[in-house]
């Protein structure tokens, strides 16, 4: 299976957007749409680190079919990704919403993401195996 086509399974069952990947991953927006439309391949390094980033396991784009219902890193070694609640991370920060949403938004902490979702709201990711490590 190609990449692309993994990567596209991938944002499909973890219900992620392009721009999301992007947050999430650190990589640019144009990377990201040349790996979609297989315009080009990252390097076996760069694919690990997106597949961290979205909380799978390590190898997982070097599987011939990867299902991503077995890669995603259980919660319980705190190395899951999850979507958060505002009211979640301002309970995780210790801080108001208003606060909780900038260091989200603005990657203050790593692991810790604040992601454009429809109109003007927000949606609040965590990767447990990079938060942890802070």
């Amino acid at each position: 299976m190609k990449f692309s086509e993994q990567m596209k399974k991938a944002m499909q069952q973890l219900n992620i957007t392009q721009a999301q990947v992007v947050s999430m991953t650190g990589c640019s927006k144009g990377a990201i749409s040349m790996y979609l439309n297989d315009k080009c391949e990252p390097g076996n390094q760069k694919k690990r680190g997106i597949a961290i980033s979205l909380g799978l396991a390590p190898d997982f784009f070097e599987q011939a079919e990867p299902d991503v219902e077995k890669a995603v890193v259980t919660p319980s070694d705190k190395s899951g990704i999850h979507r958060i609640t505002l009211k979640e991370l301002t309970t995780l920060l210790g801080v108001d919403k208003e606060t909780a949403s900038k260091i989200a938004v603005g990657r203050e902490l790593p692991g810790l993401y604040g992601c454009k979702g429809s109109g003007e709201k927000f949606v609040y990711i965590i990767n447990e195996a990079v938060f942890c490590k802070v």
